[in-house]
């Protein structure tokens, strides 16, 4: 469980409350560009029927995976208790299957307060309750649920007090005990459920000295050992119980038991092979698959008897045998799938010459009876896996109906609980997803009971934002294609370039803009391309193809035009210079002649006025060293440190004043903080560094420059004495994106971890300055990934980010840069379901973010944080 911050509780009630008081301020989908969806299913698994309601869990957005019931009827298919509040969910996917006790459903669950326990309903919300916190607190007993046996429902649990152990409830919490500590304290007795026997239970256990077969009436008095054995599996045929016991790693024999030790017997002794996993019983006779060691794995038959016990058929002849999938009784008679590419139904009456194929069905599941019919899947070429149904005749045996159309699997597996009018199964009809369905053997009456997990819509994920003449360009994807579009923040107003895919060559997510005009990359590897717009037809065009695999890594506002990297024919990866032309498209240096390139970290590279600052690899001796340019190539030069190994892999390059530090790595463990004076270029060696690795970035706060080193703050002024640590010990981001930070009027903010909670800080650059202003632990904390960005964005003395609490999942936050002014700015997707904001932009007074509504999708939001025509200021302004 996450602990609660009441400060951000209570912020975001108070802003909560004056939100609804204010005219304009709640932000507003811009335009639902792609209007296309894509199903999304709950999922659902079928517990037990109730009479003629069939319980089953199912997800969907809101609740999580949690207890439904269905009377068949859409409006009889309803939520029945939202067991884990919220998102989270209450009933566990792995454990398929309930036990009906009465007229009461028992099944596991977990609270979320509570781990997972036994849980029984009646159909309503107020009678589904936890029957015992066996393993008390978050602690789970994880309960298996095996069988009935009279009126007791029978499950294992382990408890810290007693262990693993036999348990019996009938359905209220005054009768769920535990059935005998077996094995006394907190050691377990492990019992393994083999079946009822009449009103009694038989169970294998270890008491404490040996392992056992035991029956019990369901009370400590009433359990019984019956013999030290080790039955693997058992059924009750007629008065007998039949069980297999192991005798060796490949052989094991047949016994009966009346429940007394005089009365545990072997029938057949030494069969071959691994006990059967289970049996199928018709009347008084117990059907299971064992090899004799002579005519391999074929089905068998037995009464109890020494003599009622017989090989059924020999279907295969020779050892070899068959593999057979599955085995159910229908009308008196034996059904069974033999599996692979020969897979064929049978049907038997226990005989050889009763023993005949129905229909050959290779790669068929194993199914399940319900009332006259005996249900599968199959694919038979022509379409999917879909359901089909036999009632052990060859006419009798056909596809039930083709719910996804043509070659669509409709299922993977064949899991049913039986109905009084058929049955209840999950299938997909390729427009809903996977969803709860019911059939009573007939087309008409297949059908999806309800659509519970609603469509997700899937969004245009606009990305690229940045702001040309009053109008935001974005890529976005329409639900067909990728291409640019603008927005003036109305949905009038948004709409997509006319000839921004010209060619074919789509926006891929790069965009920037400069000089009136905004550049995108577009196309598909190997070969990317640099496209401009200037929000027409006419001025949308290709300026540049790579002609090799890569990315270009950076696009960097420069003279009215753009500095990037780029490789073409002729050269490596050098740095480029465009003004918006193709024929002002070109390279400005050739810094290492020939196709290997000189400059493959434009990431790096930082525009100060007319100068761009950025590492490349020249023709000397001291590899990758710091170089500036002015675009042309007899303005692009080398920065000479007195000795360049003091100047190697620069990075970091950041303006403060007249001029740009940045930092040289000596090695792994030292580096050089350098500057260098913009106007005469002279160098200045600031400190060296000797047991640090060079920081992830460097900032110009209020004049000083501020980094971290190894879970330190640092400043300097530019000299050897001011250059020192401000504060040590705090948390910084562990996996560097530049989006982690923001810098604004004398603040550095900044995202990091502590003990794996995202937590926001910020420094002014001295050590009372600094310091946390938010942790955030909530539910949806995990969506805010260590090595994510995190998207803050500064504007008009606030700081922008996407937070949580215990309330709220991620959604849109704002601080004034104090622990008082720090809180989310709205709930976009109400209650504890995340909105995921991104990419925060303003301008013209309006804050633009992408953000994730069910209704929508990822789309554009935009909301004024200013004072805009026509609107009124967002809340906390």
């Amino acid at each position: 469980m996450f602990a609660r911050n009441p400060l951000t509780r209570a912020g975001s009630i108070g802003l909560l409350l004056v939100c609804a008081s204010v005219v304009g301020a709640q932000p507003h989908l811009v335009k639902d560009i792609n209007l296309t969806s894509s199903p999304v299913g709950s999922m659902p698994g079928g517990l037990a029927s109730v009479g003629n309601v069939t319980f089953f869990f199912a997800a969907d957005q809101a609740t999580g995976n949690e207890l439904w019931k269905t009377d068949g009827t859409e409006a009889g298919t309803v939520l029945v208790k939202d067991i884990a509040p919220g998102a989270a969910s209450g009933v566990p996917t792995d454990r398929l299957g309930g036990l009906v006790v009465g007229n009461r459903l028992v099944f596991v669950a977990s609270d979320g307060d509570h781990g997972l326990e036994v849980w029984a309903s009646d159909g309503t919300a107020g009678g589904t309750v936890m029957l015992a916190d066996i393993a008390p607190g978050a602690a789970s007993s994880n309960p298996v649920l095996v069988t009935t046996a009279g009126s007791t429902a029978y499950f294992t649990a382990t408890a810290p007090a007693t262990g693993t152990e036999l348990w019996g409830t009938d359905g209220t919490p005054a009768g769920t005990r535990i059935v005998k500590d077996l094995n006394a304290g907190p050691g377990s007795s492990f019992p393994r459920i083999l079946g009822a026997f009449g009103t009694r239970l038989a169970f294998r256990a270890i008491d404490g000295t040996a392992t056992g077969l035991f029956t019990t009436d369901g009370t400590a008095e009433g359990t019984a050992l019956v013999a030290h054995l080790s039955p693997a599996s058992g059924v009750a045929a007629g008065r007998a119980f039949l069980f297999a016991v192991p005798t060796g790693a490949s052989s094991w024999d047949l016994m009966r038991t009346d429940g007394t030790a005089g009365g545990t017997v072997v029938i057949r002794p030494a069969f071959a092979g691994s006990p059967p996993a289970s049996f199928a019983v018709a009347g008084d006779t117990a059907y299971f698959v064992a090899n004799d060691g002579i005519s391999g794995s074929e089905v068998w038959a037995s009464d109890g008897t020494a003599g009622g016990t017989h090989l059924v058929a020999d279907l295969a002849p020779g050892s070899t045998g068959l593999t057979i999938s599955g085995m159910a009784v229908l009308g008196g008679r034996l059904l069974f799938m033999t599996s692979g590419a020969g897979g064929e139904l049978w049907t038997s009456d226990g005989t050889a010459s009763g023993t005949r194929v129905v229909k050959s069905m290779p790669f068929a599941t194993p199914g399940f009876v319900s009332g006259a019919n005996y249900y599968f899947a199959w694919s038979d070429g022509a379409h999917g896996f879909e359901l089909w149904k036999s009632d052990g005749s060859t006419e009798g045996t056909s596809m039930v109906k083709d719910i996804a159309p043509g070659p669509e699997d409709s299922m993977y597996s064949a899991f049913f609980v039986p109905r009084p009018d058929g049955i209840f199964f999950a299938a997909n009809d390729s427009a809903a997803g996977f969803e709860p369905w019911i059939s009573d053997g007939t087309a008409a009456g297949t059908r999806m009971v309800r659509n519970i997990a609603r469509d997700t819509a899937l969004g245009s994920s606009p990305s690229g934002l940045d702001s040309v003449g009053g109008k935001l360009f974005f890529s976005a994807w329409d639900g067909f294609s990728s291409s640019i579009w603008t927005s003036d923040g109305t949905s009038a107003g948004t709409s997509a370039v006319i000839g921004s895919s010209t060619g074919g060559a789509q926006p891929i997510g790069v965009g920037v803009a400069s000089g009136g005009l905004y550049y995108y990359v577009a196309g598909d590897l190997p070969r990317l391309e640099l496209w401009r717009t200037d929000g027409t037809a006419a001025g949308t065009f290709r300026l540049f193809q790579e002609s090799e695999s890569r990315f270009f890594d950076a696009l960097i506002p420069f003279k009215g035009g753009l500095f990037f990297q780029a490789a073409d024919a002729v050269h490596g990866v050098e740095p480029w210079f465009t003004d918006g032309t193709v024929a002002g498209t070109r390279l400005i240096a050739d810094i290492l002649p020939g196709l290997d390139g000189s400059f493959p970290y434009a990431e790096e590279a930082t525009a100060v006025d007319d100068l761009v600052y950025f590492p490349a690899e020249g023709t000397g001796p001291g590899g990758t060293q710091a170089w500036r340019t002015d675009g042309t190539e007899a303005g692009t030069k080398e920065l000479s440190a007195p000795d360049w190994r003091d100047s190697v892999s620069p990075q970091d390059f950041t303006r403060i004043g007249d001029w740009v530090y940045y930092a040289a790595n000596l090695n792994d463990g030292a580096f050089n903080l350098w500057r260098t004076n913009i106007a005469s270029g002279e160098m200045v060696l600031v400190h060296r560094f000797l047991d640090s690795h060079a920081p992830y970035a460097m900032w110009n706060v209020g004049g000083v420059l501020l980094f971290t080193l190894s879970g330190e703050l640092w400043r300097s002024d530019g000299t050897e004495a001011g250059t020192a640590r401000v504060l040590g010990a705090i948390p910084v981001p562990s996996c560097f994106n530049r989006q982690d930070f923001a810098v604004g009027d004398g603040l550095l903010f900044w995202f990091a971890y502590k003990n794996y909670i995202p937590e926001l800080w910020r420094s002014d650059g001295t050590a009372a300055g600094t310091f946390r202003l938010g942790a955030f632990e909530g539910p949806y904390a995990e969506s805010l990934q260590q090595c994510l960005p995190h998207d803050l964005h500064y504007h008009g003395g606030r700081l922008y980010f996407v937070g949580n609490d215990d309330i709220h999942g991620a959604e849109p936050w704002v601080s004034d840069g104090t622990i008082g002014g720090t809180h989310i700015l709205y709930d976009l997707n109400p209650g504890i379901a995340s909105s995921d904001p991104a990419q925060f932009v303003t301008f013209g007074g309006i804050l633009y973010f992408t953000a994730t509504e069910p209704g929508s999708g990822r789309e554009l939001w935009a909301t004024c944080v200013d004072d805009c025509p026509a609107r009124r200021r967002a809340v906390g302004r």
